[in-house]
């Protein structure tokens, strides 16, 4: 049995439910809307600079922009402080990079191509300076590993001679670049 306590909340989600359905269609459905009109198949486009990942304390966490350099698109992942630390953007060449940040903002590593046919995965120093990296040129005439001193200096290397892109090499280099030691 139905007793009155219970009839009038059972009443009003009713009349809320239809409100509620009434207007959701009025919306979606509107001329306004663009959806009328659209068939099952097709997606609604939005919009929009910069679209924003919150947390559910409301910070943001990762952000889909164009980015602040004006470089182009920009996807970033920000830690809790709101500093990006991984991003995939376009860089300055119109080729595509992605960089990993530190806790203090310091670019770490990086991978990304150029339109000079080069392509490169880099490792950094806390201070950005690149200690490692493994590299390729697209038409092979350059390509391996190396290793770099704290003032940017390419030190060892593992790869092509650039006298010879057909032979490898492990080379050890000094201060102003001239090799120390090779072998082959």
């Amino acid at each position: 049995m139905l007793h009155r306590t219970m009839l009038v909340p059972l009443l009003l989600a009713g009349v809320f439910g239809s409100l509620f359905t009434v207007g959701l269609e009025h919306v979606a459905l509107s001329p306004s809307s663009g959806l009328a009109h659209e068939t099952p198949s097709m997606s609604p486009i939005f919009q929009a600079q910069q679209f924003e990942l919150v947390d559910t304390t409301g910070a943001v966490r990762a952000v889909l922009r164009m980015a602040p350099e004006g470089t182009g698109p920009e996807v970033a992942l920000l830690d809790e402080s709101g500093r990006r630390r991984i991003t995939m953007t376009e860089n300055t060449e119109g080729e595509y990079g992605f960089l990993i940040l530190d806790a203090a903002s310091a670019l770490r590593f990086g991978v990304g191509t150029t339109k000079r046919g080069f392509v490169g995965l880099n490792v950094r120093d806390q201070h950005g300076v690149i200690r490692s990296n493994l590299y390729a040129n697209d038409d092979g005439s350059d390509t391996g590993f190396r290793t770099w001193d704290s003032d940017g200096r390419v030190r060892t290397k593992l790869g092509a001679v650039e006298s010879d892109p057909s032979t490898f090499a492990v080379r050890v280099f000094d201060e102003q670049n001239q090799v120390l030691w090779q072998a082959p």
